[in-house]
């Protein structure tokens, strides 16, 4: 069976700083949802934890309780509503949530490539896609060292134009080696984890089309399974995965049973 569209697993909401749309509520986000026939919607707003030292300015408002004032969420029969957040990841066992938090949520979306946070989770001394390529993989093999409930995890948007601001990431994808890749996708799969098909992270899918499918076929081969994401911060880009994924979806072979689901 064909690997449908009928889910969003990463969407933004008014209480992310970086959510300049007051409609983006859960009512507007639901009632999207059910217009377009999805099944499964999560809530993943930014969050960094009181509990943890070291957020920045920007994060620093939105700690768990604030997030939390989306809650309830909307409860509407055929679509499940998830309420997860939007971790941040600096290498080693700097998570923004800690351990025990992970239980306050049904999702936590794991990024290792905010990289335009510049000397906070990107140090100096990148010089190129090639450096950053390297970074990217170490990040994700530190990360899963942790012990962590992966079965709710997903990882976040790893082909993002926000990992190399400075120039192509087709590059970083074709740098990325082949060998560690099928290590961490392997693992992943072992694990539970969700890989991100983010509808903004294939900005040079026609252009460089290759170098996508090579990175996210490794995932697939593996065993990985995929979820669908948004990353909507402003209403009109919530039909951003109708819009950029569908020939992402077809391009790669996918079907129903790869996909990764939300388990509470």
């Amino acid at each position: 069976m064909t690997f449908s569209l009928d889910q969003d697993l990463h969407i933004h909401s008014t209480l992310s700083t970086c959510c300049d749309d007051n409609n983006m509520t859960t009512e507007t986000i639901a009632n999207f949802a059910v217009v377009h026939g999805y099944r499964e919607v999560c809530i993943a707003d930014h969050v960094w934890s009181t509990a943890v030292a070291g957020a920045i300015d920007w994060y620093r408002s939105q700690d768990i309780a604030h997030i939390s004032l989306n809650k309830p969420l909307p409860a509407i029969p055929g679509l499940s509503f998830y309420f997860g957040c939007e971790t941040e990841y600096l290498g080693g066992n700097s998570l923004s949530i800690t351990r025990n938090e992970f239980d306050l949520f049904d999702f936590v979306i794991i990024p290792v490539n905010h990289m335009h946070m510049t000397d906070f989770v990107r140090p100096g001394g990148i010089e190129n896609a090639e450096d950053m390529a390297t970074l990217v993989l170490t990040r994700l093999r530190e990360l899963l060292q942790l012990s962590l409930p992966w079965e709710k995890i997903g990882i976040a948007h790893l082909s993002a134009d926000t990992m190399y601001d400075e120039g192509s990431i087709a590059d970083v994808l074709d740098a990325m080696d082949s060998k560690i890749l099928i290590e961490i996708f392997s693992k992943l799969a072992r694990l539970g984890a969700g890989v991100e098909l983010n509808a903004g992270a294939f900005k040079e899918w026609e252009s460089r089309r290759e170098s996508f499918v090579r990175v996210y076929d490794i995932a697939a081969k593996a065993g990985c399974r995929f979820y669908l994401a948004s990353d909507a911060h402003f209403q009109e880009n919530l039909g951003g995965i109708q819009k950029h994924l569908l020939d992402v979806v077809k391009t790669l072979g996918l079907s129903e049973d790869q996909k990764y689901h939300i388990i509470t």
